[in-house]
């Protein structure tokens, strides 16, 4: 679908403007990003790629020059630190040296001066470069803390059958996932991944076949349903935590992902699709799992809190299983796949960019098809139009030819949606 919406937006002649958190999306859409920050609007030309490391060098840049400016700052302020000192000494002395009352006072005025000359100066050199410090990027700390307790295969399944009534959703499927192994589900909407995770959490029965779930594993799920959280009660309470140290945790966990404690305090009710996220991502980063099964984790976090979610599952040493439309997201953690496409599950040993090759390789030859039966239609339906021009709209002649120009261009349409696809 994210795909076939790329294509679209490629053959649009207008202007799109995009909000979106997906960074695959962007790449392949946009020559040009607005970045609006505390109240600035600053625009990168380039994808979300380009724009990224632009604005990297940019913030390195300003950060360089206001560290600059800050030891500049540090040096004259010193100096004028030293300069008090002296003042502060001449004008004792001049009122302790009844002699030398007028030496000390004019040496006195002299260092005042030099004082404000100097601020006066630093004033003007902070008021002309005004260089801020740059606005650090917001981060989101993720603690995955692992079960040590671990089998060799997690799951194993055979001949595994999943049917809802008529409708089967696949069947004959045989794959396994070791532990350690990072997997990406991928399918159609609606093709059963979500419904393959219910299986391995338990709350689904196969029809037919075995599905074997190791007896070691400990297993973390976060589901793509925010919405099924108690509305009424306080965050701090969907924790469901008694001890007081794991309540700490809890906070510290969540302050370093942008919630702070008065949030805690408030109804799940008030609070937005990506607060309640974390939430539910707190409940598992204070357990110990080998077995983490996350349904599209990427959903109402932002840019910032995606690519930190990524670092620290990046480092995560036990077994994933990732259903994710984050084609970025997927392809940087999964090396490995399970694919659901013709009512199979099969195992594939490569992550999703490596795939998606594999399978344009694969259509090339079909695609190559396609354009030749299109270019004899095209043919075709102009000689058509040709004949057509050369006769009365009235004969039968001139309907049978109309019919099958109707008849070609139909065909035509149908060669196009199906090359669309490939």
């Amino acid at each position: 679908g994210v795909n076939w919406l790329i294509n679209e937006l490629k053959h649009f002649k207008g202007t799109v403007l995009i909000i979106s958190h997906d960074r695959y999306f962007l790449d392949k859409t946009v020559s040009t990003i607005y970045d609006l920050e505390q109240g600035n609007l600053t625009i990168y030309s380039g994808n979300y790629t380009t724009y990224r490391e632009k604005k990297k060098k940019l913030n390195a840049d300003k950060l360089h020059q206001y560290e600059n400016m800050q030891k500049y700052k540090a040096n004259v302020e010193q100096q004028i630190n030293q300069l008090q000192q002296w003042s502060g000494k001449a004008h004792r002395n001049m009122n302790k040296q009844e002699g030398f009352k007028e030496y000390h006072g004019v040496k006195a005025k002299k260092i005042d001066k030099a004082i404000k000359s100097k601020m006066k100066r630093l004033n003007q050199e902070l008021e002309k470069k005004k260089i801020e410090k740059p606005i650090e990027e917001a981060t989101v700390r993720f603690q995955f803390a692992e079960n040590k307790k671990r089998g060799k295969r997690m799951v194993e399944a055979e001949r595994l059958e999943k049917s809802f009534g008529k409708r089967t959703l696949f069947k004959d499927s045989s794959f396994y996932i070791n532990n350690g192994e990072r997997i990406g589900l991928i399918g159609p909407n609606g093709s059963g991944k979500t419904t393959l995770l219910n299986m391995i959490i338990g709350q689904e029965q196969q029809s037919s076949g075995k599905l074997i779930i190791s007896q070691a594993n400990t297993v973390a799920y976060l589901s793509q349903d925010v919405g099924d959280m108690p509305l009424s009660i306080r965050a701090i309470d969907a924790l469901e935590l008694t001890d007081q140290e794991e309540q700490f945790k809890a906070r510290t966990i969540l302050a370093n992902m942008g919630i702070q404690a008065d949030k805690l305090m408030q109804p799940i009710a008030t609070l937005s699709l990506g607060e309640r996220t974390r939430i539910k991502l707190t409940k598992i980063l204070l357990q110990g799992y080998n077995l983490l099964i996350l349904d599209e984790p990427t959903n109402h976090l932002d840019l910032a809190s995606r690519e930190q979610l990524e670092a620290a599952l990046t480092d995560f040493t036990g077994t994933l299983l990732i259903v994710s439309h984050d084609y970025y997201f997927m392809n940087k953690l999964c090396n490995k796949l399970l694919v659901i496409e013709n009512e199979k599950i099969i195992r594939v040993e490569m992550n999703l960019e490596q795939y998606e090759k594999r399978k344009q390789r694969q259509s090339e030859p079909n695609i190559l098809g396609i354009k030749e039966e299109l270019l004899c239609i095209e043919t075709e339906i102009t000689a058509v139009l040709g004949q057509m021009s050369l006769i009365l709209p009235s004969s039968e002649e001139y309907t049978q030819l109309d019919q099958k120009f109707l008849s070609l261009t139909k065909n035509k349409r149908e060669l196009i949606n199906l090359l669309n696809k490939l």
